[in-house]
């Protein structure tokens, strides 16, 4: 691992263990893609069908059966349904928030500053804000924070997507 490093730190200097590598961001930026990826052609493409096909039986209803509207109304009225639907649109931001959470809970691994500071500003705990990591130290953390991404955060996000659009909306159609 030793050897590693070095040749890792003759291609890129680092001179900050405050500021991310490079190869770390390029690792980080594959880890979030493979999940996301995983997600949207999972879970969320099973959900973003079942809400689809929820929207379509509500459009069938409320725009084309029993009204007066003209073709050209009744698909307006159809596409403003499916423009306006808040779930629809939380299933295509899932994946952003995921990144976004992700990103945080890394910048805080990293750069543990970040905790400490945030400890001596509440009443939860006091924290001196001189805590950084070294080289060896930070190569750990990223590295179990990419094992954790793959195995853990992988699944967790996986449920917490199919308890929130799937079962969840089962129970209110």
């Amino acid at each position: 691992m030793n050897d590693y490093l070095q040749r890792r730190n003759q291609k890129f200097y680092r001179g900050s263990t405050t500021v991310i590598h490079p190869l770390y961001e390029i690792e980080l930026t594959n880890a979030l893609t493979n999940l996301t990826s995983y997600l949207d052609k999972s879970i969320l493409a099973k959900a973003k069908l079942l809400r689809e096909k929820s929207l379509t039986s509500i459009a069938l209803e409320k725009c084309w059966k029993n009204n007066n509207y003209a073709f050209s109304e009744a698909q307006q009225c159809t596409d403003l349904i499916f423009k306006h639907d808040s779930v629809l649109g939380n299933i295509k931001n899932y994946g952003k928030e995921i990144e976004t959470n992700i990103l945080a809970e890394y910048q805080n691994t990293i750069n543990p500053q970040n905790v400490n500071i945030y400890k001596k500003n509440t009443r939860y705990g006091v924290g001196e804000p001189s805590q950084l990591l070294n080289e060896k130290e930070l190569e750990v953390a990223h590295r179990k924070f990419l094992v954790n991404v793959h195995l853990f955060q992988r699944f967790y996000y996986y449920y917490f997507a199919k308890y929130l659009f799937i079962d969840s909306l089962k129970n209110v159609e």
